[in-house]
């Protein structure tokens, strides 16, 4: 009896932690030849920030928050996109023009105005005035005009009929 007790508790104590893992690097987009990406943001956690495209040159994008981070593959020249941030019930979308180059890689961007009580870097909670864009991956640079919306809740009043006598 105590001789079990005394060589379960000396194999517990020899166990090894697992060794350390190394931060996993970013996936690095390589479009098809003749052709450029545009990709969104996505976020850890369930009402957490999600930047996305929901539709290009009038066609809509399947997936809406799921797509995030599915590159979208583009022929070069100029686009119409309309990028989204939603995050819980909040919501807001722009739409942009947006010339592709060849080979370019993009990723929609947003953030708020740096004079919110909540502004975080990178984005972390959202709602109020609202900055959206397109970036270029390689170099950091908006490729686009940055447009300030302001990023509201989407719930709906509840109307409840109630008859007059």
């Amino acid at each position: 009896c105590c001789l079990t007790a005394l060589l379960l508790l000396s194999v517990a104590g020899c166990a090894t932690p697992p060794a350390p893992q190394p931060p996993s690097s970013p996936v690095k987009l390589m479009p098809e030849p003749g052709k450029a990406m545009l990709i969104g943001e996505g976020a850890a956690g369930a009402g957490d920030p999600i930047i996305y495209i929901t539709n290009v040159d009038g066609t809509p994008v399947p997936g809406g928050e799921r797509s995030a981070l599915t590159p979208i593959t583009l022929a070069p020249g100029p686009h119409k996109i309309v990028i989204a941030l939603s995050a819980g019930n909040l919501f807001s979308a722009l739409m942009f023009d947006f010339t592709a180059q060849e080979g370019g890689v993009y990723r929609a961007r947003a953030q708020q105005k740096r004079d919110l009580p909540w502004y975080s870097v990178p984005l972390t909670s959202v709602g109020g005035q609202t900055y959206f864009w397109v970036e270029d991956s390689a170099s950091g640079e908006p490729v686009t005009e940055k447009k300030l919306k302001n990023v509201t809740s989407q719930q709906q009043p509840i109307f409840i009929p109630i008859p007059v006598r």
